[in-house]
């Protein structure tokens, strides 16, 4: 099993330990995003240093870019 599926999965965990009624309609959404952010944020900190090798290094300044209006570009990595 890929190391980025097992911490998706414990996003949910921790995700539903804290808001165990999320699971329904667009919250269920939201818990997917939020436990793809967990392994995507992980897979950074594992991979950071070998990334560039490998030809997958996130593009930090649109992968991380919160802003929804001014920010916004297409990037060749999403977090999962």
């Amino acid at each position: 099993v890929d190391a980025d599926v097992v911490i998706h999965e414990l996003g949910h965990g921790i995700h539903y330990q804290i808001v165990p009624d999320w699971a329904y309609g667009h919250t269920g959404a939201i818990a997917e995003g939020f436990a793809d952010y967990w392994a995507g944020s992980a897979s950074y900190r594992i991979q950071y240093l070998d990334a560039s090798r490998r030809g997958q290094e996130f593009e930090l300044d649109t992968v991380f870019n919160w802003d929804g209006v001014f920010g916004t570009r297409k990037t060749t990595r999403s977090l999962w």
